[in-house]
């Protein structure tokens, strides 16, 4: 079988697990130290421990899903077309975000105040009064639903990309793949595309470039996440350089790392008062936050690609569970955080006891009320029988 033509069972689940870490990273956001305005959360107990898991895993996560999800973006084109394309992800993500984010909407805005009033009063109860305003929140926003919304866009700009490099003259478009295959065998490229996205997150304090929330579309945001998108969609189209990225996983991981102990002292520098943004140490921050991002998705997609050749049953399952996961999780990450508030037992145990109810909430929902259902046709493509052989609680396949 060719290498086009093969199944990634492995990359899918890595795409899947990026977003069940989102599980992970909202409890976590509860109990961090350091204010943000995208927090409505503040524990009474907050723990240093949660800051710099966040930031570890928010280092590679969305990176790396951006970087697959550009992969099977490409996978899917060469099979079935544009068009047969733009009415799958029509289907598979522009409705299912129609469907599911009033509805999540009205769940969550409501928690959210619970939460105000619980910190404001002390108790539970809802009063818009005592909400303020932020400027880098929308009072109407994509939540974290906000993935889906600029995967829609970036399927919507690939389209136009692609219907005018197809007038591009044959020499062109060698010399294109050219630069990227350089790219890819950590060349200049791939310092090249480092360096770019350095450049995104120097203007922003910490390295960060600011989370598109509105349905106004950020253009800085989509363009620092846009470019892993086209590097998996590229990849797909020079799919033998897979094999390069398998030989050296290993290396791209353990620098990726290096660079984050870097980034994270700097950070907290920065947040000290040490560092300004604009500073030389702020540009080197920025500097090895992009190169985490990139090697971190790089060498986990390579580490996948070299372990996770053939299906797994387990796997499969909780690739599928994932998106009904993600889109359900954050109203139980916000609800036990509100039930655990005033409960005095250490920060990460309530972190824990979140992490371990929410997943366990989600995945009996997922196999009791949407897998079998038409809920999960909408999600998954398919509906799996009730008693299907699958199931979470069995051991997997090798």
């Amino acid at each position: 079988m060719s290498l086009e033509n093969s199944r990634y069972h492995g990359l899918d689940f890595l795409r899947a697990s990026m977003m069940l870490l989102g599980i992970v990273l909202h409890t976590g956001m509860n109990y961090v130290v350091h204010e943000s305005p995208e927090l409505w959360f503040q524990s009474k107990n907050p723990t240093l421990l949660m800051d710099v898991l966040l930031t570890y895993i928010h280092s590679f996560r969305m990176p790396t899903f951006f970087l697959t999800a550009g992969f099977f973006g490409a996978m899917l084109y060469r099979k079935k077309g544009m068009a047969e394309t733009l009415r799958n992800r029509a289907r598979r993500i522009l409705l299912p975000f129609v469907i599911f984010w009033p509805i999540l909407y009205i769940i969550v805005a409501s928690l959210m105040l619970a939460t105000v009033h619980i910190m404001e009063v002390g108790e539970w109860g809802l009063d818009l009064s005592l909400v303020k305003d932020s400027p880098n929140v929308p009072l109407l926003s994509t939540m974290h639903l906000w993935f889906l919304y600029y995967l829609l866009i970036f399927y919507l700009a690939l389209a136009v990309v692609l219907s005018v490099v197809r007038h591009l003259g044959e020499k062109t478009k060698l010399k294109f793949t050219s630069l990227f295959e350089h790219s890819v065998t950590f060349n200049w490229g791939l310092v090249l595309v480092i360096l770019f996205t350095a450049y995104l997150k120097v203007p922003h304090p910490f390295g960060e470039v600011p989370t598109g929330l509105s349905f106004i579309p950020s253009f800085p945001f989509a363009l620092f996440y846009g470019q892993f998108f086209i590097f998996g969609y590229l990849l797909y189209v020079r799919i033998e350089l897979l094999q390069v990225l398998e030989k050296r996983s290993w290396l791209y991981l353990a620098l990726a790392n290096m660079a984050f102990l870097v980034t994270l002292l700097l950070i907290d520098s920065e947040e000290k008062g040490l560092i300004n943004v604009g500073d030389t140490s702020h540009i080197i921050l920025s500097l090895m936050f992009a190169s985490s991002h990139w090697l971190f998705a790089i060498g986990l997609l390579g580490v996948t690609l070299k372990y996770l050749k053939r299906e797994n049953r387990l796997f499969r399952y909780f690739t599928d569970a994932s998106y009904w996961i993600y889109l359900t999780h954050l109203i139980f990450t916000i609800l036990f955080a509100n039930i655990l508030y005033f409960v005095e037992i250490p920060s990460l145990m309530k972190f824990v006891i979140g992490v371990c109810l929410t997943f366990a909430i989600c995945t009996l929902s997922y196999h009791y009320l949407v897998r079998s259902t038409v809920v999960g046709v909408l999600l998954n493509g398919r509906r799996y029988p009730p008693k299907t052989p699958c199931s979470p609680l069995e051991s997997s396949g090798a």
